[in-house]
């Protein structure tokens, strides 16, 4: 798993990203850079950014600095072999940098043997400030040490605050040199030394930790945690079947040890997972397929944390069904009906982790918890339907118009229905008492499910929206979402058309406007990739044959333009296809060994999925975030439930 990096200056597009993480500390990498470094809990700006310096020692007669990065096997530590190209000369090597997450002390170590220096510039938040703390380490004099505070009213993503501060504290001792300068630190590295980074929420608990982790030499600390990350991956090895001899076995091996090392990483000590470098909150969507992904890769403790996180989301009313909420439950991103999909998702997790553990006493304190929840969501429920979230994938990539959000959503319904079942099931599974669910739980499926086919099926294809849903179901005059011109986000209001506005953009509108597409105009979309999502959480409101015959229409299609089932209407495609599409072939019995192929090709040189990509088949082209925990937990899910319906049907 190599990769050239090229120095953020000199490249056209950003490279691959891994992340080093321990649960209050996270650091994306690009190469021996650090594009973010984070701390607890996660949901936080990033405090501080290291870039290779532009004008230091690498830069003289306009060398190119490049690495190559590892991930050394069986652990998640990264080494980075530097080398420098002259304009006119032959490569050069520096040396190497070995980055370790040393999660007993919460600490990212990095380590460097290097024939000639390296800069790097140490840039804080812009509202921070590095400060020197060397004269507080004590028994300290050959290192120094460093601070960058960032407030609680920081920003975290389109100005919701943080809401604790949070402090990075940092110190370096070996060969190398500091100088302050313009706001930014340059350090200077050369023959051998270590980096200890570590955060806490304020400076007395992160200089404790730092003065903690000096204690300890480089080498230990990254021993004990490679045979931590042994002993982590053994486990969940443990807890899965083995992969079957096949030609792609130890690419997927591979595959599952890059996932489950990523995610963990970017899973916080409260429990949630984080979106990614993009975004630095967790959606309950994402934090499902993430579960589904740890149960299927074998982390089933991983999982139970992601449950017991959404679980404290919705006992403490933080996140009242919003789909992005911060790691510790704040801040609280708001979409358009949030609680149309929310719900759903916070059940499929609790049955999800029931179904593999069997942990009664783990259903029984979920059951409340998802009984609420799916009764608030049913305030949204109208003629047999739910309608779209407002994080619905299909609008980000640009599948579906954002004026449908009021439509029935064949996939919403589906999640509710496929929800209200399972909880029913459950339920009788435990022993719990007949009135433990309301009337109106199967009242709604019976009649959901007894409308989906006349709401949804149109002769032997499925629309992913029903624009009739509005003549059931009034839009609202106000909400809270993402305005349709200008993509701002905040309260909304009803405009011309059913389309939401902001304030700023409704003073400006008026019928004559050109603007998207009218709600209440808008046709039905009998998208290819309608019913993809479906088997993923095992829904039956898509007849088998109807099913399979969309499979392999999906498959044939992809066979013949490689084109991934959601690229459509000129859209990205979502980077979780190949995992839905094996999935649903896994369940209808069909071939799919070159798509499996694929998908372990579209990786990128750390391993990880992108969040859209572009382009065909094999010549993908990342169109989003990279290093993302969902993607790669849905991808690798459906990758093992595809090998092991293979392996069932050779027996």
């Amino acid at each position: 798993m190599k990769r050239r990096f090229i120095a953020a200056e000199e490249q056209s597009a950003p490279g691959a990203v891994h992340a080093l993480g321990t649960g209050r500390i996270l650091a994306y990498g690009q190469g021996p850079e650090f594009m973010q470094i984070l701390g607890a809990p996660y949901s936080c700006p990033s405090l501080c950014e290291m870039r290779l310096s532009a004008d230091e020692s690498l830069r003289a007669d306009c060398p190119i600095p490049f690495s190559v990065t590892t991930r050394i096997s069986g652990s998640a530590s990264y080494r980075h072999t530097l080398s420098v190209r002259h304009r006119k000369h032959a490569p050069r090597t520096l040396g190497t940098v070995t980055d370790t997450a040393c999660r007993r002390h919460h600490l990212i170590l990095r380590t460097w043997e290097l024939t000639s220096p390296v800069s790097f510039r140490l840039t804080p938040h812009p509202d921070a400030a590095i400060r020197e703390i060397t004269p507080l380490i004590p028994g300290r004099p050959s290192c120094a040490a460093y601070s960058v505070t960032v407030l609680q009213n920081a920003s975290v993503v389109r100005d919701l605050p943080v809401g604790v501060p949070a402090t990075l504290a940092f110190a370096v001792r070996g060969d190398y040199s500091t100088e302050q300068r313009d706001g930014a630190l340059i350090l200077t590295l050369s023959g051998t030394g270590e980096l200890y980074l570590v955060c806490g929420n304020t400076l007395p608990q992160a200089h404790a930790s730092l003065c903690l982790a000096l204690q300890n030499q480089a080498e230990t600390l990254r021993a004990d945690q490679h045979k931590a990350d042994a002993a982590y991956l053994a486990a969940c090895r443990e807890n899965r079947p083995p992969i079957p001899a096949i030609p792609q076995a130890e690419a997927i091996d591979e595959a599952i040890e890059d996932a489950l090392l990523t995610i963990r990483a970017q899973q916080a000590e409260f429990g949630g997972v984080l979106a990614g470098y993009a975004c630095h909150l967790a959606s309950v969507r994402e934090q499902y397929g993430i579960l589904r992904g740890q149960l299927a890769m074998g982390d089933v403790t991983g999982a139970r944390a992601v449950l017991d996180r959404l679980l404290s989301t919705e006992e403490h009313g933080m996140g009242g069904g919003a789909h992005g909420t911060g790691i510790s439950h704040e801040p609280v991103l708001r979409h358009e009906n949030d609680d149309a999909t929310a719900p759903s998702y916070l059940t499929l997790s609790a049955l999800a982790y029931f179904e593999k553990t069997g942990d009664r006493a783990c259903f029984l304190r979920c059951l409340p918890v998802c009984r609420d929840a799916l009764r608030r969501a049913l305030t949204s429920y109208a003629g047999g339907m739910m309608p779209f979230s407002g994080n619905e994938p299909l609008f980000s990539s640009g599948a579906l118009p954002r004026a449908s959000i009021e439509h029935g959503s064949l996939e919403a319904t589906a999640l509710l229905i496929r929800a209200l079942e399972g909880l029913h099931s459950a339920c009788s599974q435990c022993g719990c008492a007949k009135d433990v669910l309301p009337a109106l739980f199967s009242e709604a499926h019976s009649h959901a499910v007894q409308s989906f086919a006349k709401n949804f099926a149109r002769r032997g294809s499925y629309t992913v929206n029903a624009p009739h849903r509005t003549d059931i179901r009034p839009a609202p005059m106000y909400r809270p979402g993402i305005c349709c011109l200008c993509g701002a986000d905040g309260w909304l209001m009803h405009a011309y058309g059913d389309i939401y506005v902001c304030a700023c953009c409704a003073a400006h509108v008026s019928p004559e406007d050109d603007r998207p597409e009218d709600a209440c105009t808008a046709p039905e979309h009998r998208l290819p990739c309608a019913v993809l999502p479906l088997p993923f959480f095992d829904s039956a409101s898509v007849g088998t044959h109807d099913l399979a015959a969309s499979v392999r229409r999906m498959l044939s299609a992809y066979r013949k333009t490689g084109h991934l089932p959601s690229a459509v209407n000129g859209a990205c495609a979502s980077g979780a296809d190949f995992g839905l599409l094996l999935f649903a072939a896994a369940l209808t019995g069909e071939e799919a060994d070159d798509l499996l192929s694929s998908a372990l090709d579209a990786r990128d040189a750390c391993g990880a999925w992108a969040e859209f990509y572009t382009g065909c088949a094999p010549n993908l082209r990342k169109a989003g975030a990279g290093c993302r925990p969902y993607e790669a937990a849905v991808n690798l899910c459906g990758i093992l439930r595809y090998l092991s319906e293979r392996r069932s049907e050779n027996k």
